[in-house]
């Protein structure tokens, strides 16, 4: 994708990131996975470092993907989280989040797992908060979705806890009382976060304390104006949110 592109596309979603009113790119999509990444990193120098990562994988793509959770957004300091204009409700995810003990720099694009996995420090039960910025059929077009930070629209993070090799692969869980038994979707998540750590030092790093999430224990709930989502997780913690109209 060509730079001029790459900075229209970015400039775009960027006015969407500010507003909140949804937009629908009239150019050319992506190509490729490198185009949206090119895409995600002209925005995120606009809004500031991220203070999360999320990877994720298609059913039918062995290559993860990632994207990143702005400390700006939808989620106030207080962890609730405001509507949109014109959204009646906010997808809402429980998952396991990992949090770097150590900067991931440039120099790291070659570890062996082990070594990338030495770099966190704790788990952190959190939510993400989803929402799109694209309108009409680019919404669920995978590139574009890629661009847009993967519909994440920020993160609601609970209080960390050491990690020292627990099994993130099979938890229990609450939803807002409800006890599931949930397996994460991908099985293995530290896989992942070895590829992740990998990919991030080819992008130039992430600090100390940036957390990278992946995968929801328990599907996208829809949460509407005055209704609360609580998690809580065994061994791992509780995380909550409440979802508001603007200006409340």
């Amino acid at each position: 994708m060509a730079g001029d592109l790459t900075s229209q596309a970015g400039e775009l979603l960027l006015s969407a990131h500010r507003t909140g009113v949804g937009v629908e790119p009239d150019m050319p999509a992506p190509q490729s996975r490198a185009d949206a990444y090119a895409i995600q990193d002209h925005v995120l120098r606009q809004l500031g470092s991220a203070i999360a990562w999320k990877i994720g994988r298609a059913a039918n793509d062995p290559e993860p993907y990632i994207a990143p959770i702005p400390k700006l957004g939808i989620v106030r300091p207080d962890g609730r989280c405001v509507l949109p204009p014109g959204a009646a409700q906010l997808g809402v995810e429980a998952e396991l989040g990992m949090r770097l003990g150590k900067e991931i720099t440039p120099e790291m694009a070659t570890l062996g797992r082990a070594e990338c996995l030495a770099l966190f420090s704790h788990v952190v039960p959190l939510l993400e908060i989803l929402h799109t910025r694209l309108a009409g059929a680019n919404a669920a077009a995978p590139l574009w979705k890629l661009a847009d930070f993967q519909a994440s629209g920020g993160v609601v993070l609970g209080a960390p806890i050491a990690w020292t090799g627990q099994d993130l692969a099979s938890v229990q869980v609450m939803v807002n009382g409800e006890a599931r038994e949930a397996r994460h979707p991908f099985g293995d998540p530290l896989e992942l976060l070895h590829w992740a750590v990998r990919h991030l030092a080819r992008r130039g790093g992430a600090p100390t304390g940036t957390v990278l999430t992946t995968g929801s224990y328990t599907g996208i709930t829809q949460v509407g104006a005055g209704e609360r989502f609580e998690a809580e997780f065994s061994r791992f913690g509780e995380v909550r949110t409440q979802v508001i109209s603007p200006g409340h």
